[in-house]
Parts: structure tokens; sequence; C-alpha cells
């Protein structure tokens, strides 16, 4: 199979996951068998395309017929618990389906001290997902369970206790780091980052370093790169059997997060390649490793880190060597500004219509945040269990090297956010796609004009790239929608930002306004008296610096005001207050001027 007959195949059976045509299996099974008495490269994709989509069917069928009412019995937790307020969320698999558990005081308390795999007797009562949940259902999540008693009644299988075990001996020997250390240590090498605060949150999003502290393939070579000396020693094919070994048990102590099962598979495809003596290029291993991954979970087509996961490796493999031959400059600075470059360039139709941008310091913190992020990574997987083995005082000693590394990834996460470089939107992509292909019309033989087309393409792509930055600095009266519920006035250098509790949970307002580059709030204006609003309030603060907080008449949320109607100024902006109640009702920039007298 050629590299681009496999990437057919990978669309087919992407495109298969998505659309969900009602295929009948059998069917579709002929159709695989038919591909291999045949071989003929169509008829694969055409397999595929039928295969996925009767899969994806039975996936989604599979998402009904969840209980409702009262429910006990014993259920086996198949993510890490979070801790959000005063509820403690994790899924759970009860019967045979999968559900979302929510507990409360003591029911709360013996799940946030269990891990993924544990098995818990639990009461409570079911019911269906709630219309803000229904994006839970690509986690085959068919319920909610609210969780009213839970008592822990045994470690899972072998795998999982083991599992669980080297997670725990992470965290007990990164206990000598403060709270903000450990979260990124544990983010960083195992892609456990729910004990990260708000502010470092918004502090890696304004930055573009997120996926830091999402598992990936660098994770995964690691892994292999640690083990490297044990398997050289195994014969040829206990070689090939104990590196999958270690690749599945990595996917597992990870939680088999889509990034985690895109890189393993695909790893495991290379060793396999190796061990038959037909070693294939990265492009057809990452479009084989699509294939596998898809037909095996068809819901992950849904998932943003499975399409950010194979969008950063496409751009990577097929444009980072091409770059960096184009690019000037030392080697040790162009290659890794080629592959920034090249895995922005393939999660960005991902990106923007997830997040409406992206931030053009992703650029410098990549570079300076990379190096130490892969250092940390490798450290984490040998000195961060020897510290869990050694314990006190030790530990502290091992963790050193982690305290200078997550210092400086942190620094530049927080530096690089602050910078004033703007975002880069559809629009600004649209152009830059043009000019990418006026640069490579220009570079053939035989083009007339090669020299005006490539210079007019540079020109192009240096403006559209240097515009964010423009726009940044001249400021003036800017007013846009961030995500649904969250508007931001900008005003000179005041920002003014509205949000509605109902329409958009705290998580959701923070990452729409950090995206937004908002990392100062002078006035925080929550529309609705909801009962979510003290929570959003408190993340806010904790994200980023909020000035004054305009609340409606009847919300209880500390520190907050509650203001008259008429208007009121923050710094030299004006703002029309219009209603207090039942909710606040708000305008800045010229029309309040206009309304208010200058």
């Amino acid at each position: 199979m050629s590299d681009r007959q496999a990437v057919v195949a990978a669309v087919a059976a992407v495109l298969g996951a998505w659309i969900t045509a009602p295929v009948p299996l059998v069917p579709a099974v002929a159709a695989v068998v038919a591909t291999y008495l045949w071989r003929k490269p169509l008829l694969l994709a055409f397999a595929l395309l039928l295969m996925s989509s009767s899969l994806s069917v039975l996936a989604w069928e599979g998402t009904s017929g969840g209980v409702q009412g009262p429910v006990s019995g014993s259920a086996t937790l198949t993510g890490d618990p979070e801790t959000r307020g005063e509820a403690v969320i994790t899924e759970i698999r009860l019967d045979g389906r999968r559900y979302e558990a929510v507990a409360f005081g003591p029911a709360g308390g013996v799940l946030r001290g269990m891990l993924a795999g544990e098995v818990v007797e639990i009461e409570g009562s079911a019911g269906p997902l709630r219309p803000e949940q229904t994006w839970l259902v690509t986690r085959h999540v068919v319920g909610e369970i609210e969780v009213t008693q839970a008592r822990s009644a045994g470690a899972g299988g072998l795998a999982e206790r083991l599992a669980n075990r080297l997670r725990r001996l992470l965290v007990s020997g990164a206990e000598s780091l403060d709270p903000d250390t450990q979260s990124l240590f544990t983010g960083l090498v195992v892609g456990d980052d729910r004990f990260q605060s708000a502010a470092t949150a918004a502090s890696f999003r304004a930055a573009g370093l997120t996926h830091l502290l999402a598992v990936s393939g660098q994770n995964v070579a690691f892994v292999l790169a640690v083990t490297r000396p044990l398997l050289l020693r195994l014969p040829l094919r206990a070689r090939w059997a104990t590196a999958l070994a270690v690749l599945a048990f990595f996917a597992l102590i990870t939680r088999f997060e889509p990034s985690v099962l895109r890189a393993t598979v695909m790893a495991g495809l290379a060793t396999t390649a190796s061990l038959l003596g037909r070693p294939a290029s990265s492009v057809r291993l990452l479009a084989l490793a699509v294939v596998i991954v898809v037909l095996v979970d068809p819901f992950l087509v849904h998932s943003l880190g499975f399409r950010l996961s194979v969008g950063a490796s496409a751009g990577i493999v097929l444009l980072s060597r091409r770059l960096a031959e184009r690019l000037p400059g030392p080697g040790f600075l162009k290659d890794p500004l080629s592959v920034t470059l090249a895995a922005q360039v393939g999660v960005a139709p991902f990106m923007i219509p997830a997040f409406g941008s992206i931030p053009l310091a992703s650029l410098p913190a990549n570079l300076l945040a990379g190096p130490a992020a892969g250092a940390m990574m490798a450290w984490g997987l040998t000195g961060g269990l020897l510290a869990g083995l050694a314990g006190a005082p030790a530990a502290a000693l091992l963790h050193l090297p982690t305290r200078v590394l997550t210092w400086w990834i942190d620094s530049v996460a927080s530096w690089s956010g602050a910078l004033p470089l703007g975002v880069l939107d559809a629009g600004h992509l649209v152009v830059v796609a043009a000019a990418a292909l006026l640069l490579v019309v220009g570079a053939r033989d035989g083009v007339r004009g090669r020299r005006f087309i490539n210079a007019t393409g540079a020109v192009i792509a240096v403006s559209v790239l240097v515009s964010p930055v423009v726009s940044e600095a001249i400021g003036g009266h800017v007013e846009r929608s961030p995500a649904p519920g969250v508007v931001v006035y900008r005003v000179e250098d005041v920002v003014v930002v509205t949000v509605d509790p109902v329409v958009t949970s705290a998580a959701e307002a923070v990452s729409a306004l950090v995206a937004s580059r908002s990392r100062r709030i002078d006035m925080l204006v929550v529309t609705k008296p909801e009962g979510r609003s003290g929570e959003l309030v408190h993340q806010l603060r904790e994200a980023m610096e909020v000035g004054v907080v305009l609340v409606p008449q009847g919300s209880l949320v500390r520190g907050a005001v509650v203001p008259a109607v008429g208007c009121a100024r923050v710094g030299g902006t004006v703002v029309a207050i219009d209603a207090v109640e039942p909710d606040l009702q708000v305008s800045a920039g010229p029309a309040s001027e206009e309304r208010c007298g200058g």
C-alpha cells in the first residue's frame, strides 16, 4: 500500500464514522473480504467507509437504554475523579453502561480518593444527561447518576492496580513540590491536569502551550527511549511483544486519551513493520493508525483531542522537513521552528472552529518551552519514579530538576501569554493559505514571473501575520463575542466583559476570554442572578486580574456590586446600565457614550 492509498483509506474511515449511514454490518464485512481477495485500493477505501459507518451506527445505538430512577450496585471507575466546587465528578461503568457520576459530602469524599479502574459500591439516582452534557454521548456516556452513598470495593484488575500504583508513586514522590508545580509535573508526565489552577490554565492557553499538558506522541517516544536498553537485550520477537506491552501499559496509565491512542498505535505499527522487515513512512503509519483507532471507536472523530493530535502529526510529517530546507539560519534554530510551524498549520483547521483563534504567542512559546518539556517528560519517567520509591528527604533532592524545568515552562507561558501579539482567526488563515499557494506555484520550474509571485506571496503572508500585532497595539473600540454568552468590549485600554452564567460555564468563560487575549478585566458584568455566578466569578478571579464586578438584583456574589440604572465610568470609558432586574443589561463604547453624554 502506497502513502497516498493509506491516506485515502484513512479519509474514508473518518468520513464513514462521521456521516453514520445506516449500513448493515454484513455488507460492510463482505466489502472488507472482497478487498482482501481483489486488493483494489479504491475498493478498500469503499469497504472502510462502509465498515466505519456501520460501526458508528452501532456505537450510537449503544448510547441509549440508560436506566433512570434509583440505582445501586458495583461500579468501575472509567475516569479519574475531579473536584468541581463542592461536587466530585467522574465516569463509571455500571451494568455495562457508562454514566457520569456526581457526588457530594461523604460519598464525594470516597470517590475523591479513588482512581480509574477501581471498584466502588454505590447507591443513588440515575437520570438522563442535561442539555449542556450532550457532548458526553461521544464518550459513550448514557446518563448521569447522583451518588448518595459510596464505598470502595476493590482495586480492579492486575493491570489497573499496577498502573494506579505507579501514578500514586509519582504523586507521592512529588509531595515536596508546591501545588502548582506538582500539577504541572503530573500534567507533563502522565497528562493529569485535574489539579491545575485556573490561572495556570489561562496562562498556558494564552501562550498556546496547553498541548504540553496532554500526553502525546512525544511522551510515547520517551517511554520507548527509557525502555530501549531493556528491549535491545531481548530476542527480536520478544522485543516486539514487550514493546507492544509497554505501549499498551502506558496507554492505560494515561487513561487511553485520544492523542495517546493515536501515538501508541502508530508506534506499535512502526515496531511491527520493523519486525517484518518492511519499514513504512511516517505518513503511512499515521494514516493506518487513524484507520485502526476509528474502527475501534468511531466516536473519536468527534473528539477535539484526537483531531488536534492527528492534525499536528500530519503537519509535522508532511511539512516540517520542507520548511526546514527553506528556512534560513542554523539548524539548531530552524529545525525546532519548522516543527512548531508545521504543527500549528496542522492544528489550525481544528483550533479555530473550536476556540475562534490561535495566539501568535504560541510560536515563541513553543520554541522556548518545548525542549524543557521534553526534558521534564524524560525525567518524570525516571527521576519521578525514583523519588516515589526513595521517599523524603531524597525525593525533594531528586525533584530539583523538576522545580527548575517547571519554573522555566511556567515562566515562558506567563511571559508569552502576556505578549501583545494578537491572534490569528479564520480570515487571517484563509489569506495565509492563499499566500502559501502563491509560494508553491512560484517555486515550480517554468512558471513565468516566479520572482514576482514569490515576492507577492511573501508580502501577503508577512502582512497578515503582522496585522494582529498592529491591531493589538492600535487599540480603539472593539466588540466581540468569543463564546456564546460572553461579550468583550475593548475601548482603548479598558476591557469590559459581560457573561451570561446560564449560557456558559465558568470553564468555558475562562477559556473563551483567554483565547480573546483578555488577561485583565476592568469591569465584569454578570447578567443573570443564576446559582453558578459565584463559581464563575471565582474562577475568573483566579485566572486573571478582575476589577469591579457588577451583578443583577438578587445575585449573591462575594465582593460584587448591584449598580443603579444610569451611567458608570471605568477608567476613561463610559458604561451605560440599562436595567438591573431581572437581568443586568449594559453597553459600552460609542453607543453608551452618546446616551451618557460622553
